[in-house]
């Protein structure tokens, strides 16, 4: 027993004190809990004991339960001592700034930190400009491919230039502000004439401003100013030795900025479309639709025309809608500004026998051109867009081109023998005449599209929606899961007007 200093009878006869270690355990507590763990419980053994002593320094034949207690003891005030494993985080930046194309979208996951090239800027920033970079981040990345996010970043962040590009468009799509807008345009367009005669007049980083610069004139409606950073681009392009020259990226790019402004002006495309990728899908150079083999079997359509049309073929029904819808619009009007049609309309007069050859002729280069404008046309339908434009697009050039054509060449001749070809042609005019369904910029009035598009219900005896998809079909179908709003638009422009009519 103890005295009551406290000190074991032993130890005062040998006047040396002994280190010891006493666990009191006559009135237990509840154990503190770290961490969410559960105390543990005390041990049968030594629940009964009010006093035990370990003797540190000659312990004897100390027994297993002694032992047990003094590794239990030394345990729980070592984890006592020792920190949390996640009570301090070391955020290591990374070692290269270049980020690979197959890394995860930043944006879609949630980082402690920013990543460490969002922390270092080309230009002296002020703090409108953080909001300008996270509406870019938040709202303009997610219109674009993952490639494009994941790689674009680690460009703007090391370049003056298409920095400020970035906040041009920034300004122009997120704040609406046409000043700050203009004031980071006009700094981009310095530092780029300032670039000229050096080494970066031909980078990268160079051609990417001016097509962001290019992009958000034509958001404005400039259509000059889009056409002159497009020429610009070409020059620096044809400088590296042609578009097949630069990463599939900035060439994506490229394309995807001349299509737009090409789409709303008729203008000739800048670049050759030969280098552009291939269809993920299949070719099949045969697989073309009815009408189009009717219309092959009796005008002469060119080889680069079918094989496109063919292409059409296996992107509709390719199960992803990719970038490749706009590379295949380029190719379309590529093909469409090397063959215009532009020979003088055709006189009431009959033809005779010496001029049917010029005739036929002149009748399968129109024929040709009306596939290529619809073409364009069906690929820029809602359901073939894999991504929104960036503002609404005006189609008045080609629709009013198409109007011109058909109203001008198809007679009640050719109507009887390709009634479903004029069909779809005046489907196609009706839908992007209406800003319900489609990208376009504005209502127009009812057309000679509209009134030819009754006409040839009439004359194909369709009085339903499903009488009028398989007619449809006959060049490329609209599956079930897109048909509702075109069946509604349908609906409304002949049903309806019939109703009307009959009342």
């Amino acid at each position: 027993m103890p005295s009551d200093r406290g000190r074991l009878p032993e130890a005062r006869a040998s006047g040396k004190i002994q280190p010891v270690v006493m666990i009191f355990d006559s009135k237990p507590r509840k154990a503190r809990q770290k961490h969410g763990k559960k105390p543990r419980k005390p041990s049968a053994a030594a629940s009964g004991k009010t006093f035990a002593f370990v003797n540190t320094s000659r312990p004897g034949q100390a027994d297993e339960e002694s032992r047990r207690l003094v590794k239990t003891h030394v345990m729980q005030d070592v984890l006592r001592r020792k920190p949390d494993d996640g009570s301090e985080l070391e955020v290591k930046a990374p070692k290269s700034l270049c980020v690979s194309q197959d890394s995860p979208r930043f944006m879609e996951s949630s980082p402690q930190a920013p990543p460490s090239y969002l922390l270092t800027f080309p230009i002296q920033i002020e703090p409108y400009m953080l909001k300008l970079i996270h509406d870019y981040a938040g709202a303009m990345l997610p219109t674009e491919s993952k490639v494009i996010d994941s790689a674009w970043f680690p460009l703007i962040m090391t370049d003056a230039a298409l920095f400020h590009a970035l906040l041009c468009t920034s300004a122009l799509f997120g704040l609406h502000d046409v000043i700050v807008q203009r004031k980071h345009m006009l700094e981009s367009i310095r530092l780029i004439n300032d670039r000229l005669p050096g080494d970066g007049a031909t980078s990268d980083a160079t051609i990417t401003a001016i097509l962001f610069m290019a992009k958000a004139e034509y958001f404005q409606r400039n259509h000059d100013a889009w056409s002159v950073h497009m020429d610009g681009v070409k020059r620096i392009v044809e400088l590296r030795g042609g578009i097949g020259m630069l990463p599939r990226l900035i060439k994506q790019k490229t394309y995807s900025t001349d299509l737009l402004g090409c789409i709303e002006t008729g203008a000739v495309p800048h670049f050759a479309a030969t280098n552009l990728p291939k269809p993920l899908s299949p070719l099949y150079p045969y697989h073309l639709p009815p009408a189009v083999v009717s219309l092959a079997e009796t005008y002469t359509l060119s080889p680069d025309l079918l094989a496109l049309l063919s292409e059409i073929t296996a992107h509709t029904t390719s199960s992803l809608v990719t970038h490749e819808t706009a590379n295949l619009q380029y190719r379309f009007l590529s093909l469409l500004s090397t063959h215009p049609y532009q020979h003088p309309l055709p006189s009431s007069t009959i033809p005779t026998k010496t001029c049917c050859s010029q005739v036929h002729q002149d009748q399968s280069e129109m024929v040709q051109e009306l596939l290529l404008i619809g073409g364009v046309l069906f690929l820029s339908l809602p359901h073939m867009c894999a991504l929104l434009p960036i503002r609404p697009i005006d189609y008045g050039y080609l629709l009013s081109r198409l109007t011109v054509l058909a109203s001008s060449h198809f007679d009640s001749h050719t109507l009887r023998r390709h009634p479903e070809f004029l069909l779809w042609l005046s489907f196609l005019g009706v839908v992007f005449s209406s800003p319900s369904i489609s990208f376009s910029t504005r209502a127009r009035e009812p057309s000679w599209l509209l009134l030819q598009l009754r006409v040839v219900s009439a004359v194909l005896e369709i009085t339903s929606w499903e009488e009028m998809k398989m007619a449809l079909g006959t060049m490329w179908a609209i599956e079930q899961r897109h048909e509702m709003p075109y069946r509604c638009l349908w609906e409304e422009a002949v049903i309806d007007l019939d109703i009307c009519s009959e009342v």
